[in-house]
């Protein structure tokens, strides 16, 4: 879950702080609505951190066939030399 140092309010109130969750739940408390509110968030913010380990995976992927050989490591070392 992510967490939120620190929620700014403009308004004079003490900042908020906790996961991302909540805040959300503090925000909302009272509000009619606010255990439907907080499952459509909680399912963006799952999905949010799906998202983010799919992009972790691909980035990691296009990186592993990025790497020199030992060969190419001496050969780009001898031509900064000269």
């Amino acid at each position: 879950m992510a967490f939120v140092p620190s929620a700014a309010v403009t308004d004079g109130k003490q900042a908020l702080r906790g996961t991302v969750l909540d805040v959300l739940r503090e925000l909302l408390a009272g509000s009619e609505h606010a255990k439907e509110v907080i499952t459509l968030f909680r399912k963006l913010v799952t999905r949010n951190e799906e998202l983010e380990l799919v992009l972790a995976k691909m980035r990691e992927r296009k990186n592993q066939g990025e790497h020199l050989s030992v060969a190419q490591l001496n050969l780009f070392s001898s031509n900064c030399r000269s």
